[in-house]
C-alpha cells in the first residue's frame, strides 16, 4: 500500500503541474481527481493504523 501511495503522490504532483503549465483542462481535472484519491487513501490508512493501535493497546491491558 505504501509503494501505491508514493507513485499517487508523484503521479498527483506531475498532473497538476502538467495540467497548470499548459492550461489543459482534462490534465488538470485528472490531477483533481487523483488527489481526491489520495486523500481518501490517507484517510483510510489513518484510520486502519488507529484502529491497529488502539485494539494493540487494549490487548496490552
Amino acid at each position: 500500500m505504501a509503494f501505491f501511495e508514493v507513485v499517487l503522490i508523484v503521479v498527483t504532483a506531475l498532473l497538476l503541474v502538467f495540467g497548470t503549465k499548459t492550461k489543459r483542462k482534462p490534465l488538470l481535472k485528472w490531477g483533481i481527481a487523483s488527489f481526491i484519491l489520495l486523500l481518501g487513501l490517507v484517510i483510510f490508512s489513518f484510520i486502519t493504523g488507529f484502529i491497529d493501535g488502539v485494539s494493540d493497546g487494549w490487548s496490552a491491558r
